[in-house]
């Protein structure tokens, strides 16, 4: 589907709302690497846990690395933590990334990267997909917290795939700014939770 322009993250995926008659619908960035059918058991585990509206596979690195996009709720300290990285505040980013939890076993999650997700068709529509209003950057936090109001959202590590994360918004500074501004959307419609 032809866009004509970049509508951003979430209003580009949102964009194929009215065209979906499927019974599961899958979010996928470009840089995901698959070497084997995925959506197969994914597909499987969610029509066989009827109360879990949307999945996600253990994420690695080429090294096979699990990456440390399994979150809980962000809060501004785990923002801080995030971003200054210095040994104090390291156990609270840790416990923000859900290092405490044993990811070779499914797990709830509440907010996972919107890198690849697959998620219910009626549930994506019903809650309309993903608030257009962010362009890039928080709009997975936001939707799996939406989607938390009505289903769960749970982690299958018996699928992974490779994700080449490059984190664009560290280095960039325009994509910095829309991170940034995308973060005060977020906490304006969820509540600056402190910590």
């Amino acid at each position: 589907v032809d866009t004509k322009k970049n509508l951003g993250f979430g209003k580009g995926h949102n964009y194929v709302i009215p065209c979906l008659n499927s019974d599961y619908h899958a979010i996928v960035n470009p840089d995901i690497v698959l070497y084997s059918d995925v959506f197969t058991p994914l597909v499987s585990f969610l029509s066989e846990n009827q109360d879990v509206g949307m999945t996600a596979p253990v994420l690695t690195d080429e090294y096979n690395n699990v990456l440390r996009v399994y979150r809980r709720d962000i809060t501004v300290y785990d923002l801080l933590c995030r971003y200054v990285r210095i040994k104090p505040l390291k156990k609270r980013f840790d416990f923000h990334t859900m290092e405490d939890v044993d990811k070779t076993k499914d797990f709830d999650c509440e907010f996972v990267q919107g890198s690849f997700l697959v998620v219910r068709t009626d549930l994506f529509k019903n809650v309309r997909g993903f608030d257009d209003r962010y362009f890039m950057y928080a709009e997975d936090a936001d939707l799996c917290r939406t989607i938390r109001k009505q289903s769960r959202i749970v982690v299958h590590p018996a699928v992974r795939v490779v994700h080449k994360w490059e984190k664009a918004s560290h280095t960039n500074f325009k994509l910095t700014r829309i991170h940034a501004v995308s973060l005060v959307k977020y906490f304006n419609k969820w509540g600056w939770k402190i910590c």
